[in-house]
């Protein structure tokens, strides 16, 4: 069971607005971040005490307008570099010591309005590229030496309004695709040549509005799906064959308001679970047969206004955990309760947890399996969990 584990808000050094965006981030040293960006045109560096340890605000050379998108990159030469985008029309690459080092705008080929969403993606060569997508209505490829090599747009049978979302997909039988959404209420597939291969819209099953995210998900029986969100209130999930075998909406459990996030997420028994979020609020968690087994709300210390983003985070000790941010400028940290999670808890966080019966339930019934995987982690001993 999920429960918030951390609010990471202005009182903690976090933004003064809205959280647009979230990734989780292992530097050339292996040490661990989380990166987030805002309307406030911020990102900010969380590490895994999550202490905000750094800002990248314009006076380091970062964006002018609100930061929509963040993507972590490895160059081909082996080189880690963050990417963000913005409202500023620019895309900007980060090093590994917070350092602006390229800004990708219009005068390099680049985008005429605001930048909405990035990939990092490696083709079938091994060749690899960043894609943005933008409200200009086109998608660019970038090579690792900031140049536009490629304007995929209507020309080329792409989008006819802004593009929301991108998503780099290999399939069952390696191959590897960029999906795009936008508000054209479509899905485009596009092969390794830049082509449009497939559009997958009401016709063939698909939303009835903007498609705002897709998430790839490997199942526990290793079959591979898409997942998008959509202003249509849903969330469709797509097989390889890019047919639509499920809808998961209100009927089902789901969103009553635009599906604004996913994320596909392993816990740490390996069970797989899909997460969404929108702007009802609400974050729910699905598993495998597209069941909604949990609902993350407000009763649950969660999110008081849209969920804008999902990440999934496994720190240095192979914790791992579900980070959110949204419309209430806060970012929470969601896991299943442990005792070795104890000491990151807030007073009164912790004196609620010491109420909840059930979570006394919970740490008896799965204390083997805690105690197992704390001695495999070296040199941190089993916690006593006495507390409870």
């Amino acid at each position: 069971m999920d429960i918030t584990l951390q609010i990471l808000d202005k009182m903690r050094g976090g933004h003064t607005d809205s959280g647009l965006c979230l990734i989780s981030r292992c530097d050339e040293r292996g040490n661990k971040f989380i990166y987030s960006g805002s309307w406030d045109c911020t990102i900010r560096k969380w590490n895994d005490k999550d202490e905000c340890v750094q800002v990248l605000d314009k006076s380091r050379g970062g964006h002018t307008g609100s930061v929509f998108c963040l993507v972590s990159h490895c160059d081909e030469k082996g080189n880690k570099f963050i990417y963000s985008s913005g409202g500023d029309h620019t895309i900007r690459k980060w090093n590994d010591k917070d350092e602006c080092v390229q800004i990708l705008d219009k005068s390099r080929g680049g985008h005429t309005n605001t930048v909405r969403c990035l990939i990092s993606h490696s083709d079938e060569r091994g060749n690899k590229f960043i894609y943005s997508g933008s409200s200009d209505y086109t998608i660019r490829k970038w090579n690792d030496k900031g140049e536009c090599v490629q304007v995929l747009d209507a020309s080329r049978g792409g989008h006819t309004n802004t593009v929301w979302c991108l998503l780099s997909h290999c399939d069952e039988k390696g191959n590897k695709f960029i999906y795009s959404g936008g508000s054209d209420n479509t899905i485009r597939k596009w092969n390794d040549k830049d082509e449009c291969v497939q559009v997958l819209n009401e016709s063939r099953g698909g939303h009835t509005n903007a498609v705002y995210c897709l998430v790839s998900h490997c199942d526990e029986k290793g079959n591979k799906f898409i997942y998008s969100g959509s202003s249509d209130h849903t969330i469709r999930k797509w097989n390889d064959k890019d047919e639509c075998v499920q809808v998961l909406d209100a009927s089902r459990g789901g969103h009553t308001n635009t599906v604004l996030c996913l994320v596909s997420h392993s816990d740490e028994k390996g069970n797989k679970f899909i997460y969404s979020g929108g702007y009802d609020g609400i974050i729910r968690k699905w598993n495998d047969k597209d069941k909604c087994v949990q609902v993350l709300n407000k009763s649950r210390d969660g999110h008081t206004s849209a969920v804008r983003c999902l990440i999934s985070h496994c720190d240095k000790r192979g914790n791992k955990f579900i980070y959110s941010s949204g419309y209430d400028k806060s970012i929470r940290k969601w896991g299943e309760y442990w005792p070795c999670h104890y000491k990151t808890l807030s007073t009164y966080q912790k004196e609620k947890l010491k109420n909840w019966i059930r979570f006394k339930c919970n740490i008896q019934k799965d204390l083997k399996f805690l105690f197992e995987r704390e001695l495999l982690n070296t040199g941190i001993p089993p916690v006593n969990p006495l507390w409870v």
